[in-house]
């Protein structure tokens, strides 16, 4: 019944022994931007830090851990500490991928689109103007 709400809502299944279903929910547009935030941040400290190797894993793996509970609090009705001691590595990355392409993959793909179309339309609508009268003679 959800799903026909909000076909964004997808259904995946967790769990290192015992499997259950759970619920990622789209998220809002201010949980998008806070997220957004967060993400750049990390990004601009990882560039500048000028770690390489084993040290930019480190990195990766430091921001994951301190961050991915307010992604899971954003995106289901999960208590993220539970939901860290059920789930694997592989199902992590899965509702990770999950959140990407709802919230951003597919985002960006139609807002692409849709650039294209306005410009498109804005190109067709300069060249219909007239910018000589044919009319005029001497």
């Amino acid at each position: 019944m959800e799903k026909n709400i909000n076909p964004q809502i997808v259904e995946i299944q967790i769990g290192s022994r015992n499997l259950r279903k759970i619920k990622i929910y789209p998220l809002s547009m201010g949980d998008q931007i806070k997220i957004t935030g967060l993400v750049e941040s990390v990004v601009s400290q990882f560039e500048g830090s000028g770690e390489e190797g084993i040290e930019s894993v480190v990195f990766i793996v430091e921001f994951i851990k301190n961050n991915i509970g307010e992604l899971i609090h954003y995106a289901t009705d999960e208590d993220p500490e539970k939901l860290l001691e059920e789930v694997t590595n592989m199902q992590l990355i899965e509702i990770c991928n999950i959140i990407w392409v709802i919230n951003y993959g597919d985002v960006l793909k139609n807002a692409v689109s849709l650039f294209e179309k306005a410009k498109i339309q804005f190109l067709l609508k300069r060249q219909s103007q007239p910018s000589v009268s044919d009319t005029d003679t001497d």
